[in-house]
């Protein structure tokens, strides 16, 4: 069985690297979504091994199994979380980026954004998103939940915008942040924490 599965597996793998712009050894199949979320949030935690000094920031319309994982993680390990507040309606996408940037501090190691949420009709500006994590929180493990983008933006996962970038269908890419370093096996990838992009 395992013969005739794995050239197809390896087609569609091919295939979907050429859709979004990575290298197909980098696509790992997850079962869902909440699973590779979990998966890379606590390959993150197991890395890091955050403590009460730590700030974890999530968007006010993360999705809900993300917002109970995150606060898991801070019961966990006694990080604060940051929800950073959407007020609506949304005069200009300035409003989302000026709320991002007042909820990071320096002790923020981790950030959750939405770029088109599940639950609220705007696409956060990515670029300039990223951008202000990195000024204001330079130490943080960005992570995007991009579960809506895929075929309603344009996609080229390499190089990597964020740390981590979660996509439909169900993979996930974790290459390796410096490219000319061949990717280690998904498990090892996994135990280290070696993730840029996450294809969920």
């Amino acid at each position: 069985m395992d013969r005739e599965l794995f050239p197809h597996a390896v087609h569609i793998l091919r295939g979907m690297a050429e859709v979004v712009g990575c290298r197909p050894e980098g696509l790992v199949p997850m079962p869902n979504v909440t699973t590779a979320m979990n998966t890379v949030l606590r390959s993150w935690q197991h890395k890091h091994q955050p403590g009460p000094q730590d700030r974890i920031a999530h968007l006010q319309v993360a999705y809900g199994s993300t917002k109970k994982l995150i606060s898991e993680i801070a019961v966990q390990t006694g990080a604060s979380v940051d929800e950073v507040p959407i007020k609506f309606p949304i005069q200009d996408e300035e409003d989302v980026l000026e709320a991002l940037a007042d909820a990071l501090t320096t002790e923020t190691t981790l950030v959750v954004l939405d770029h088109i949420p599940s639950n609220a009709p705007f696409v956060l500006p990515l670029d300039q998103a990223v951008e202000i994590c990195r000024d204001r929180a330079p130490n943080a493990f960005v992570m995007v939940d991009a579960a809506h983008s895929l075929l309603g933006t344009p996609l080229a996962l390499e190089p990597p915008l964020a740390d981590a970038l979660d996509e439909l269908p169900q993979m996930v890419l974790w290459p390796q942040r410096d490219s000319s370093t061949a990717c280690g096996s998904p498990a090892s990838r996994m135990d280290k924490a070696n993730c840029d992009i996450s294809w969920l």
